[in-house]
């Protein structure tokens, strides 16, 4: 039986789903997967709500939304992108989607249809890794030994940078303070 922090946790669908596939057959069964994707697919993440929605993004740039409902996987819409999906971030309250590409970055707009729109075409440098959302309507691309911020409503310019040799990795905790993977230290 799984368990967190001790206490059993049987709301945790994935885990239990994969557990079971585990426990019959010591390997993970497909008989619930998004087939749809025609490349390999970097990158997942949920959009934050009850409504299961996750968005993923494959190496031929195509971003599928799809619904999590009742252990079924469906996808509603896609998107392409035009470039090699590495990673994706959602904002907490779901209104953007930052997709890093290996030519550049993009932010999307998510609509209340869950339809996305392309705020503008690679307008980030190339080289970012990984991207994260900060309150005040501020997000941060991280590359190999840099971290950059960008203002949300004023995209084109860059509010601040700053060099991090050997960053690797950030995320942000839900009280906004920023963690980084450097090495083999988390700071």
């Amino acid at each position: 039986k799984y368990k967190r922090n001790g206490a059993d946790n049987p709301s945790n669908e994935i885990f239990n789903a994969l557990y079971l596939a585990w426990k019959k057959s010591n390997v993970v069964l497909d008989s619930n997967v998004l087939t749809s994707h025609n490349a390999p697919v970097r990158a997942v993440a949920f959009k934050p709500g009850k409504e299961g929605i996750l968005f993923s993004g494959d190496e031929n740039g195509i971003i599928k939304v799809s619904q999590i409902n009742n252990g079924i996987i469906r996808e509603l819409k896609s998107i392409n992108v035009k470039g090699n999906v590495r990673s994706v971030a959602i904002d907490k309250t779901g209104t953007y989607l930052l997709v890093i590409t290996l030519r550049g970055t993009k932010l999307l707009t998510i609509g209340k249809d869950n339809s996305l729109q392309i705020v503008k075409h690679e307008i980030y440098q190339a080289g970012s890794k990984h991207g994260v959302f900060l309150d005040a309507g501020y997000f941060i691309l991280q590359g190999d030994g840099w971290l950059k911020r960008y203002f949300i409503k004023d995209i084109a310019a860059r509010s601040d940078s700053v060099n991090f040799p050997g960053c690797n990795n950030i995320a942000v905790t839900t009280t906004g303070k920023i963690v980084i993977a450097s090495g083999d230290r988390i700071r």
